[in-house]
């Protein structure tokens, strides 16, 4: 009321029955996106709380990968080893049977040479 009859003349008025209309227009728009920023914000911590849940799950899977690439790679090698044994002893057990060929063709070449 003063500002419209004394002192505040080029001030802008409202009727507080319009000036509550038009707040209550304003909080009918607001309150959704209130709780629209809620949910956001609940999705955003769920998704966060799923990234480290599937990190855990892809460290785990990680770790089992690579015990069996260990275990396949150890393996391998024990095989390795045992094939390379195998043919050490072959191979020396022919090399004995050239030896024991050889020793009685040379004698008898030694016992009949000119």
């Amino acid at each position: 009321m003063r500002c419209k009859a004394v002192e505040h003349r080029n001030h802008n008025t409202v009727d507080i029955s319009e000036l509550a209309d038009s707040f209550l227009q304003r909080m009918i728009v607001v309150c959704p996106l209130r709780k629209q920023l809620e949910q956001i914000k609940q999705v955003a911590t769920a998704f966060v709380s799923n990234k480290e849940e599937v990190k855990k799950i892809v460290v785990a899977t990680g770790e089992i990968v690579k015990r069996s690439v260990d275990d396949q790679v150890n393996h391998l090698l024990t095989k390795l080893e045992s094939v390379t044994s195998e043919s050490s002893k072959e191979a020396e057990s022919v090399q004995e049977t050239y030896q024991q060929a050889i020793e009685p063709m040379e004698s008898f070449i030694t016992l009949h040479e000119i």
